[in-house]
């Protein structure tokens, strides 16, 4: 997207791309809970980290616009 057309959108959502996630994922000691604090079930992060529920991970994710304040609201059990 060019940035001119990123500074008169009215929308600030933007997903991260999977090339930038999959590095990440070496660095989960499984089993574990990945909380997803600011993402909605259309998160790449989100969607890429529920193909590995078979590997143990489990995915929590919540957003403010579901009701998931991040300053108001306790992490989930992990």
């Amino acid at each position: 997207m060019k940035m001119d057309q990123v500074a008169s959108s009215q929308n600030d959502e933007f997903y991260t791309p999977e090339y930038a996630i999959k590095p990440i994922l070496k660095y989960l000691k499984m089993p574990c809970v990945v909380w997803c604090p600011f993402d909605t079930a259309e998160s790449n992060f989100v969607k890429m980290l529920q193909r590995y529920a078979a590997c143990g991970v489990s995915v929590v994710h919540t957003h403010i616009e579901t009701g998931g304040d991040f300053f108001s609201i306790d992490p989930p059990p992990m």
